[in-house]
């Protein structure tokens, strides 16, 4: 692994190498491109700036299904409406299907994105409202059958909005509804859902590569849970819970794809064995089941206010939402070994 330093970088730091890894996580390292089966273990993968790996994703999503226990632990809520991804068609959730669910930053409403208030499943134009659907829905849907599945959740599409009673039922139970996707399409490259999804629409930062004495060489790029942590996706109160809630991750960053469950992370630029991604060697960055499961162990208060503290930080359009975000987080903590209770979200 080889990275250019500059002169006295280090000189008058009390921390090198925590500044050592934040430097790097922004930039990447320069990695060798595995040349046979006995290479090192720690390589460098090139990274198509326009089309994901989707075998490589694949290789991800059964080694999960296969090794780890990544399965929803609450029922899923009834009367769910799903986008066919084969059809076009909003459909009534076949029973106990498998599907995916998309988190993305809606953004202001535009002619292609419509209104929260808007239904645009009644009626005989709901397929024709999903050919001119937002480009982050049009490519979640291109996702979808591209990794051989059928069924996709997207909030503004399946949630109804003219069934006022039907709609705040399943606003309160969005946390089921992505516990139970069977993994959660994340876009954190985009500001609005205007923005299409890198790799799949619109092309991706060019990964730096070269070659030297017959061997090849390409960037790591800059870590992708840096790119998380920098992203407007972050930022949304609403993401929060659809990201702390969801099974398993797959995550657009403006350099490749990245993937998180609760036993692995891995991404398309640095190849290493799956099982040295796993266990105690995956820290994800944006599940913290630990502040709910572990509540006991860190004291139960403490991992309520550590929640309450990484939400209260985080951006909202309608100060009313600000209940009904959190409210799948704070059902787990009721039903977590120490029983931390809330009446409107007060412990």
């Amino acid at each position: 692994m080889l990275a250019v330093v500059p002169n006295g970088l280090f000189s008058d730091l009390k921390n090198p190498h925590q500044h050592y890894a934040s430097t790097f996580g922004s930039v990447g390292y320069i990695l060798p491109v595995a040349y046979s089966s006995r290479a090192p273990w720690l390589t460098g993968r090139p990274v198509d700036p326009h089309r994901i790996n989707l075998p490589l994703v694949q290789t991800w999503l059964q080694h999960c299904k296969k090794k780890h226990s990544c399965t929803m632990r609450y029922s899923r809520p009834s009367n769910l409406r799903m986008i066919d991804c084969k059809t076009l068609d909003i459909v009534a959730a076949p029973p106990n299907c498998n599907y995916f669910a998309l988190s993305y930053v809606w953004g202001a409403p535009s002619a292609i994105s419509p209104a929260a208030t808007q239904d645009p499943m009644v009626g005989p134009g709901a397929r024709e409202v999903l050919r001119r659907a937002a480009p982050v829905v049009r490519d979640a849907i291109a996702v979808v059958q591209s990794l051989g599945w059928r069924y996709l959740w997207v909030d503004k599409y399946c949630i109804p909005q003219s069934d006022a009673a039907l709609k705040g039922e399943q606003i309160g139970k969005m946390d089921l509804i992505y516990e139970g996707a069977y993994c959660t399409i994340v876009a954190a490259s985009g500001s609005s859902d205007r923005d299409g999804l890198p790799g799949i629409s619109t092309a991706r930062t060019r990964q730096p590569a070269f070659s030297h004495s017959g061997a090849h060489f390409v960037s790591s790029l800059p870590d992708p849970q840096s790119a998380v942590r920098q992203s407007t996706w972050m930022t949304r109160a609403w993401t929060f819970q659809e990201a702390l809630c969801s099974a398993r991750r797959l995550i657009f960053t403006p350099q490749q794809v990245y993937f998180e469950c609760k036993g692995l992370h891995a991404c398309e630029a640095v190849e290493l064995p799956l099982t040295l991604l796993a266990g105690q060697h995956a820290r994800p960055v944006l599940f913290r089941d630990e502040w709910v499961q572990g509540a006991r162990r860190f004291g139960a208060l403490g991992a309520f206010w550590a929640a309450v503290r990484e939400y209260s930080g985080r951006e909202m359009t309608f100060d009313s939402d600000a209940l009904a975000a959190l409210e799948g987080v704070l059902r787990r903590f009721q039903a977590s070994p120490a029983f931390v209770y809330n009446v409107f979200g007060i412990p």
